[in-house]
């Protein structure tokens, strides 16, 4: 396991995690936890746009494509794409791949709790997908 930040005062990057299954949601909250991440989380695009407007220092949302409500997976990349481009995304899903875009990055479900971690260190530190 790898602290994010150990030994300075720098603030964990927040991540988003939405996912309308509880169990998926919940695994990848309490691992990116362990791993040093600050966690919020949301079962739904709506509530995670709720989220974001009320935690504007979230660093990067982690969200299935295909959720409940009137946002799925990639109609709240787009918003966070258009409203806040500083905010990083990884889409998931195991039944569609979405479009590519520069906007976000794509991890195909099921994924290892490893391979998550990797891509969003990857992805905050401005390295190339991998």
């Amino acid at each position: 396991m790898s602290g994010f930040g150990t030994g300075t005062s720098k603030a964990a990057p927040i991540v988003l995690v939405v996912e309308d299954e509880a169990l998926v949601r919940a695994a990848a909250v309490a691992y990116l936890q362990e791993c040093g991440f600050s966690v919020l989380e949301a079962p739904s695009g709506d509530e995670a746009l709720i989220l974001m407007r009320e935690a504007p220092d979230i660093s990067v949302v982690f969200s299935d494509v295909q959720m409940p409500g009137s946002l799925d997976g990639v109609a709240l990349a787009r918003w966070v794409a258009s409203e806040c481009p500083w905010i990083r995304v990884l889409l998931t899903s195991g039944r569609s791949v979405p479009e590519r875009s520069a906007a976000w990055r794509f991890l195909a479900k099921p994924y290892t709790l490893g391979d998550l971690e990797h891509q969003l260190r990857n992805l905050l530190a401005g390295r190339p997908e991998s």
